[in-house]
């Protein structure tokens, strides 16, 4: 293969975009914007979060697109099964990490007692990285678990389990769609009470579409920022000391975001 020669995969039609799932490339100097399926769970609940989040996560998303060189561009990833006693001890770590979450730093703790729970959760499945090309940009992305390509999970864990099950069931759908995979389902567990909210979908390419559309044209500048329908969900938003919504009622610009996300 020649240097910046790169493989692709068979067109992917989601609606007026066709995607192709990049199988390799000789050279890390691909120059596109580049956003995450992650963080589009977040357009539902905040359209501000979400996309400064996407900004935050630029780097990174840069850092592993060409992790894969030289391979088909699939990057394989599983859990370790956990006995009854593993099982028993990590979750009384997380037991006792809620039970200290007010004197822990909001955003990293968040972080690690998710991943602990989603440990938990989905132990012992596997799942995989890709990276698509939208022709104007790239997407990529890791479900949280894969099961036998007929199923894409996704996990939680929210003290809003019906909420955030909601908004997840928007990122799981982008994932069935480009995975080609026929139905997803959403779990979201309450950290502390053990409700459990499970949702079961089927792959929608009309609504993957409209997701994927709307990421990139806030991205992209081509369409404002709309704030939360409801300010109180700035209290837990790791953004909420640097945006200046909804103590100003401004909207930050993108250029503006782009400087707070600097900061996180």
């Amino acid at each position: 293969m020649r240097a910046g020669e790169n493989l692709w995969g068979s067109p992917i039609s989601v609606g007026r975009f066709v995607a192709r799932q990049c199988l390799g490339a000789a050279s890390h100097g691909y120059a596109k914007p580049i956003f995450g399926i992650s963080d589009l769970a977040q357009l539902a609940y905040c359209e501000i979060k979400s996309t400064i989040s996407q900004i935050a996560s630029r780097q990174g998303y840069m850092t592993h697109v060409f992790m894969d060189d030289g391979t088909d561009g699939v990057r394989k990833s599983s859990r370790p099964s956990l006995t009854t006693e593993e099982k028993r001890e990590t979750t009384d770590t997380l037991r006792k990490l809620f039970e200290n979450e007010r004197t822990q730093d909001f955003s990293g703790a968040r972080l690690a007692r998710g991943r602990i729970a989603e440990d938990i959760e989905l132990a012992g499945t596997v799942t995989e990285r890709r990276h698509f090309d939208f022709a104007e940009f790239l997407l990529i992305g890791v479900p949280d678990a894969l099961i036998a390509n007929e199923l894409v999970i996704e996990f939680a864990s929210s003290r809003q389990p019906y909420l955030t099950a909601k908004d997840k069931l928007l990122q799981a759908n982008v994932y069935a769609v480009l995975w080609g995979v026929p139905k997803y389902q959403v779990i979201v567990a309450h950290p502390t009470t053990g409700q459990r909210v499970a949702t079961d979908g089927t792959a929608d390419i009309a609504l993957a579409e409209q997701t994927i559309s709307t990421m990139w044209e806030l991205l992209s500048g081509r369409r404002s920022v709309r704030p939360p329908n409801n300010p109180n969900k700035c209290i837990s938003c790791p953004y909420r000391l640097s945006c200046p919504f909804p103590g100003s009622g401004h909207i930050a610009t993108i250029e503006e975001m782009k400087r707070i996300a600097i900061r996180h």
